[in-house]
């Protein structure tokens, strides 16, 4: 069986943790659950480890990432403008 790494992040107005130290070269299960309808988060975005995802209130979200990274990864917010 291969290790793998599982992070939990609530969204609750904010990111908890906002910034995640994952092994280098280990997968990494990241499930995000957005538990407050505060500030603009109903989706995460990370360059990082590059992924983009919905985040629908009360409802886990896990995304897989291979991280070759060694600093801490950060999260942020995706605003969308209308016109």
């Amino acid at each position: 069986m291969s290790a793998r790494q599982q992070i939990n992040i609530t969204v609750d107005g904010h990111y908890d943790p906002a910034e995640v130290a994952l092994q280098q070269g280990v997968p990494a299960q990241l499930t995000f659950t957005r538990t407050s309808t505060q500030g603009c988060l109903a989706q995460v975005h990370s360059t990082d480890l590059h992924f983009t995802t919905e985040l629908p209130l009360d409802q886990p979200q896990t995304v897989t990432a291979h991280s070759q990274l060694i600093e801490p990864v950060n999260f942020t917010l995706v605003v969308g403008w209308t016109w």
